[in-house]
Parts: C-alpha cells; structure tokens; sequence
C-alpha cells in the first residue's frame, strides 16, 4: 500500500511540474511584449506569491513532518499515510497557485489594454 501511495505521489509530482513547465511555456510564448505596467501591479503579485510560499511551507512543516515520523515507526499507518498524501497534494496545490499567478500577470496587461482600447471606443 505504501509503495502504490509512493507511485502516485510522484506521478502527481510530475503532472504538477509538468503544468508548471507548460504555464511557463504559454507565458513565454503566446503573450506578446506589452508596454511597461506600473510597478506596483508585479510587486503585488510578488506578495501574493510569497505569502502562498509561506502559507505552503507553514502547511509542509505542520503536516508533513509528523505523519513521516509516524510512517518512519509504522509504515502501515493508515491515519499518517493519509496525512503525509493529504500534505503533500496540498504542497503541490499551493506551488501551482504561485505559477498561477505568474501566468496571470501577463494575462491581466493583456486584459486592462483590451479594455482599455473597449473602452475608448465610446
């Protein structure tokens, strides 16, 4: 049970980087070089970010930690495999909301300069 718990773990590690790689494709490909944006739009992103990267690493430590010390004296534990699972999805989780917001950086210049010529045409 533990080594199919395992298997899908890093399966879903890869599917996870693999969307990751493939924002960063889409981010880097499709969106042409727009005009420079005011300095407070990506510095307000910056903070999101990080406060998600903090949030994940306070989650990480509370939940992951304890559920591989009981995994480490019990690998048949049920409650900490379920747990160490549950901490790890939520890593992932949260790491794809960072990328996220990378791609949505790009995507929100496209969408005020569209808006921006809408709006001119009244």
């Amino acid at each position: 049970m533990k080594d199919a718990s395992i298997r899908s773990m890093r399966i879903l590690h890869v599917v996870f980087l693999a969307a990751i790689v493939g924002y960063l494709y889409v981010a880097e490909r499709i969106f042409v070089h727009t005009k420079p944006v005011p300095i407070v739009i990506p510095e307000a992103f910056a903070l999101v970010s990080a406060a998600v990267i903090i949030i994940a690493l306070v989650f990480r430590r509370r939940l992951l930690a304890p559920a591989i010390e009981a995994l480490r004296h019990d690998g048949k534990d049920a409650t900490a495999l379920a747990q160490w699972r549950s901490a790890n999805t939520l890593s992932m989780i949260l790491a794809m909301s960072v990328s996220l917001d990378g791609l949505a950086l790009p995507l929100w210049v496209v969408a005020v300069k569209s808006f921006g010529r809408f709006s001119s045409c009244r």
